[in-house]
């Protein structure tokens, strides 16, 4: 379970986000929605773990905070500008990600499995990831 309680940031005389609060129970996909300047990015920044909120708090599995080592094998995260080895097939390139997460042997390739599974990439997943349209 993912709780934002009463999450603030602000940056000097600019507030990017002022008391957001919503939970996730394991299982729902959830999406966050909103105009540019939102604070949408910088939210999901927190929950991830890569900026600190100036008030409020972010919890996972109920209670780990979000730079816990077991509460970041729980959250994925995407970037706006993708990361990924264009040159590398997207097996590849889950692969090198879920050993940086610290995945290996069969755990690792149960969670490549799923993710092509999920995204519906199975057919392509020895393709350069480069040769893929922006869609995918």
């Amino acid at each position: 379970m993912l709780t934002v309680s009463k999450l603030f940031k602000s940056f000097n005389d600019v507030h990017a986000v002022r008391g957001v609060d919503f939970h996730v129970l394991p299982g729902e996909i959830f999406g966050l929605l909103g105009p540019n300047g939102a604070g949408k990015s910088t939210t999901i920044n927190m929950i991830a773990g890569l900026t600190n909120p100036s008030s409020g708090s972010v919890t996972i599995k109920g209670g780990l905070g979000p730079h816990h080592r077991k509460a970041k094998s729980t959250i994925g995260y995407v970037p706006q500008d993708l990361a990924l080895y264009e040159s590398l097939s997207a097996r590849e390139n889950l692969r090198f990600f879920a050993t940086l997460q610290g995945l290996s042997g069969a755990r690792r390739k149960e969670k490549v499995a799923w993710a092509l599974d999920f995204s519906q990439l199975e057919d392509k997943a020895e393709k350069a990831v480069g040769t893929y349209s922006g869609g995918m």
